[in-house]
């Protein structure tokens, strides 16, 4: 038997005009990368929350964004993001303290700094496919992805 829970929040996609690619969680590394080349991966999904007038993004594996190089397994003060919002779609999260988060070095991690070059910390907030997840007794999940 299932059990199902409406999803309260927004399912977004985060892309890079800069990079054209989106970003991607690897729960393995606990990091964020942008170099997925099309969204229809599952760790390309993230849940859009806002709490206290803050954003948080969750992935795929319940884990959230954060000021620094790895995810929380809570939402805190630590994953709270201001957003600036341009027309045309793109956004900007920042901690409110001057950092911007944007994909840095070679291999495009997403993190936070203050010199963001090019516009690099600027990204096209898509809505994501409607997905639905089942959970078994097990505890694993199953997920459709409906387009």
């Amino acid at each position: 038997m299932w059990t199902p829970r409406p999803a309260l929040h927004v399912h977004v996609i985060l892309y890079s005009p800069i990079h054209r690619c989106y970003a991607r969680a690897d729960p393995t590394m606990g990091r964020i990368w942008v170099d997925a080349a099309v969204p229809c991966l599952e760790e390309c999904g993230f849940l859009l929350h806002f709490r206290d007038g803050c954003y948080h993004l969750e992935t795929s594996t319940h884990h959230f964004l954060s000021h620094v190089d790895r995810l929380f397994s809570q939402p805190s003060s630590q994953t709270a993001f201001h957003m600036q919002v341009r027309p045309g779609g793109l956004v900007a999260l920042c901690d409110g303290e001057g950092g911007m988060l944007y994909p840095q070095g070679t291999h495009l991690l997403l993190g936070m700094g203050c010199n963001p070059m090019r516009g690099e910390e600027w990204f096209i907030l898509q809505h994501c496919p409607t997905w639905v997840s089942l959970r078994s007794k097990t505890g694993r999940f199953i997920s459709v992805i409906y387009d």
